[in-house]
């Protein structure tokens, strides 16, 4: 079987996009929406045209996730929410992406109405091609929302070390600097790489920028396991123990 493909983001984009993209293989781009047009990165504001040119610069290995815009975080009709659609649509086709991020914020409760409202939207992003990613906040139970989401057929953005990763070819992880999960210990970092060696993609951002280095450890980890309960292991539990020190 094919080794997972492995792609680690950090937070946001710092320094040019060609330099970003000779440590990192994702980008997470947030689209504003200005007079029915699309634009992303706050600090940049790229064109569509220079969206393109991005494709083009990074080749077709680095991978860009669009992070739907603010009107989707609570879905409900409305002429913005018509406009956001098709400028996120436009975004995806200017750079080819493979994935679609919506957030949704703690008002975005599991009642019927909601799941009715993220269903429709859910129709209406989809596109061949590309996964949609959904990321949900307050009241959803870590396993209510891994049902719904297999249930429309996305993916469950998690924290690995605050909840199970759902199965599915695809995982979305997102490392956090918050409470417990500023430490990775090197036990539950392998622990994690073999629950993930199945996936056909493996997507990490990291939130926490020290824990960068634990993000590179679970790639290596997962796309080469240890042959051996010596040796490698014992070198690679010091690298985590190193970022664990960081953090």
């Amino acid at each position: 079987m094919a080794s997972p493909r492995v792609h680690i983001a950090a937070r946001e984009l710092k320094g040019s996009l060609s330099s970003y993209a000779s440590k990192f293989g994702l980008l997470e781009l947030h689209p504003v929406v200005q007079a029915g047009s699309t634009v992303a990165s706050p600090r940049t504001n790229p064109t569509l045209k220079t969206l393109r040119a991005w494709r083009k610069e990074t080749g077709p290995a680095f991978e860009f996730c669009i992070v739907a815009p603010p009107s989707m975080r609570s879905p409900r009709p409305s002429d913005q929410l018509d406009i956001d659609v098709a400028a996120t649509l436009s975004t995806v086709d200017a750079v080819q992406a493979r994935t679609m991020l919506v957030q949704t914020v703690s008002e975005v409760t599991p009642s019927n109405v909601w799941r009715d409202r993220l269903t429709k939207l859910v129709e209406r992003l989809q596109r061949g091609g590309t996964q949609i990613v959904w990321e949900p906040c307050g009241l959803w139970d870590a396993e209510d929302a891994a049902v719904f989401a297999k249930k429309l057929g996305i993916v469950l953005c998690v924290d690995p070390f605050q909840s199970g990763v759902p199965r599915g070819p695809i995982a979305y992880l997102r490392l956090r600097a918050l409470g417990e999960t500023r430490s990775f210990g090197a036990a539950r970092v392998e622990a994690l790489a073999s629950e993930l060696r199945d996936r056909r993609e493996v997507y990490v951002v990291v939130e926490a920028p020290r824990a960068l280095t634990t993000a590179q450890l679970l790639g290596e980890l997962i796309r080469h396991p240890p042959k051996t309960a010596a040796g490698t292991v014992v070198a690679r539990r010091g690298a985590a123990a190193a970022a664990d020190e960081e953090e």
